[in-house]
C-alpha cells in the first residue's frame, strides 16, 4: 500500500507536499501537517528537514561488508537480509513522503564506504530517491530527488552525511573555484576541502588538547557537509532562485565523555558560518543535524553553545545564528527515546535573516511515540522547518 502523504482542506484543495494535485481523488491523508496547512504554500516558501536515518547501509554479501581498518565482516548494525534492507528504505522513503517531501533533506548514518559509493547507482542514497520516486508515483504524483554526498568521507562505521533535494525546484550552485569555502583551499589541514566542490566535507585537525581522547587526529569523526543549493518558485531555471548554505552535521555522541571535543566541533562550525557571512552578509545559512546533545540538559546544551557564543550580536545586531529549535513547545522538544527518557538530541540553527522568515518547526514523532510498528523509520524523529521565500508571492492563503 502506497504511503498516503497528501493533505486533504476541503474546498481549497491547497496542498503542501505536492505542486496541484486535487485531494479529493485521494483517500484519506497521514500528512502530519493537517492542521494548518491553509497558511503555507510551497510556492512562497521551502522546506528543510534533518533526519538520523539509523544505518541506511545497503545488504551486501559477509566477505563484502568492509569497515575502516577491520576485516569484512557482517555488522549488527548492517541489514540482516535483502528484504530488511527493502523493508528500511520503503519505511524511510515513506516518512520523508509523510512530513511533506520538503525540498531539501539533511540526512545522516548514510552508509558511505569508498567501495560503495564510487558508482552512484551502489550508494543508499541512489536507491533511497529512487524508493520515493516509486511510492509518490504510485500515489498519484511523481517526486524527483537528486542527492549528493562526498563518496568515501566516513567514520570508522562507514557512514556519514548527505543531503538529497527536489529536482524540479532545487539545485546545487554552480562550482566556484573562488569561493571562499567551496573553492580551492590549497593549504586546508583536511586534504577533503582542497579542492573545489559542492557539497563538500569540512574538517579539522584535533587541538592539543583533545588529539588525545582516542578519536583521532581530526576533530569530526564524521565531517560536516557544506552544500549551497539554489531554490527556485517553481521550476529550476525559471526567475531568480534564493540561496541556501547548510552545513550538515553528526556531533559525537556520548556527551559525559567528549565534552571538550564537542564543543570544539561547535566551534568549526561556528567559524565557517562567520567565513560565509564574510562572503555575503545576508547568505540565508541552516546548521543542523544529529547533534547528539539533549536540548533539555543544560550540561549537553552548554557543550553546543559555541555555535551560539562564536556568533554573537555585533553593534546591537542580531545573532549570527539563532537556535529554532528553541521555538518549540515544551512538550514537543524530543527527538529520540532513551532509557525511558525523551531527548531532543536533532537541531536546526538558522543565520539571522533566515530565521526572521520562519514559518514554523515541527517534529514528526512517529519514531519515538512508537504506535504503528509498520511507519517506524528510524531510532530519531525527522525535524522539519519551513521558510517564507520569494517576497512577491504571500505566504498564506486565501
Amino acid at each position: 500500500m502506497p504511503p498516503r502523504f497528501l493533505t486533504r482542506l476541503g474546498q481549497l484543495g491547497v496542498l503542501f507536499a505536492l505542486l496541484a494535485l486535487q485531494a479529493t481523488a485521494l483517500a484519506a491523508p497521514e500528512s502530519v501537517y493537517n492542521k494548518d496547512n491553509r497558511r503555507f504554500h510551497r510556492s512562497s516558501g521551502f522546506s528543510y528537514a534533518t533526519f538520523n536515518v539509523q544505518n541506511l547501509y545497503r545488504n551486501r554479501p559477509v566477505n563484502d561488508s568492509p569497515t575502516r581498518g577491520g576485516q569484512p565482516k557482517r555488522q549488527n548494525w548492517m541489514p540482516s537480509s535483502d528484504a530488511a534492507y527493502r523493508d528500511k528504505l520503503r519505511r524511510v522513503a515513506s516518512h520523508i513522503l509523510r512530513v511533506g517531501a520538503p525540498d531539501i533533506v539533511g540526512l545522516q548514518e548514510i552508509e558511505n564506504f569508498k567501495r560503495s559509493t564510487k558508482l552512484k547507482e551502489k550508494s543508499v542514497l541512489f536507491a533511497l530517491v529512487g524508493e520515493i520516486k516509486r511510492q509518490s508515483a504510485e500515489a498519484g504524483e511523481e517526486i524527483v530527488y537528486n542527492f549528493a554526498h562526498t563518496p568515501g568521507d566516513s567514520d570508522r562505521r562507514g557512514i556519514s552525511n548527505g543531503f538529497i533535494y527536489r529536482a524540479d525546484r532545487v539545485k546545487l550552485a554552480e562550482k566556484d573555484p573562488n569561493h571562499p569555502m567551496l573553492g580551492r583551499r590549497p593549504t586546508d589541514p583536511y586534504k577533503r576541502a582542497r579542492k573545489t566542490a559542492n557539497p563538500k566535507s569540512f574538517d579539522a585537525e584535533s587541538p592539543s588538547s583533545i588529539v588525545n581522547d582516542g578519536q583521532g587526529r581530526f576533530m569530526m569523526s564524521r565531517p560536516m557537509l557544506l552544500g549551497h543549493f539554489e531554490i527556485y518558485k517553481d521550476r529550476v531555471g525559471e526567475g531568480a532562485p534564493e540561496e541556501l548554505y547548510v552545513l550538515n552535521n553528526h556531533f559525537k555522541s556520548n556527551p559525559a565523555l567528549f565534552q571538550r571535543r564537542r564543543s570544539f566541533q561547535a566551534s568549526l562550525n561556528a567559524s565557517i558560518v562567520k567565513q560565509l557571512l564574510g562572503h555575503n552578509s545576508k547568505a540565508n545559512i541552516i546548521v543542523a543535524g544529529d547533534m547528539n546533545a539533549d536540548y533539555n540538559n543544560d550540561d549537553h546544551k552548554v557543550q553546543i553553545s559555541p555555535l551560539e557564543t562564536h556568533t554573537p550580536s555585533v553593534n546591537g545586531a542580531p545573532n549570527l545564528l539563532n537556535n529554532l529549535t528553541a521555538r518549540l513547545n515544551k512538550s514537543d522538544r524530543f527527538s529520540y527515546h532513551y532509557r525511558g527518557n525523551d531527548q531532543l538530541l536533532d537541531w536546526i540553527y538558522a543565520s539571522s535573516d533566515l530565521s526572521s522568515r520562519v514559518v514554523d518547526i515541527r517534529i514528526d514523532h512517529t519514531n519515538t511515540k512508537g504506535g504503528d510498528e509498520a511507519k517506524v523509520s528510524s531510532d530519531h524523529d525527522p525535524v522539519v522547518a519551513r521558510f517564507k521565500a520569494f517576497e512577491s508571492t504571500p505566504a498564506s492563503a486565501q
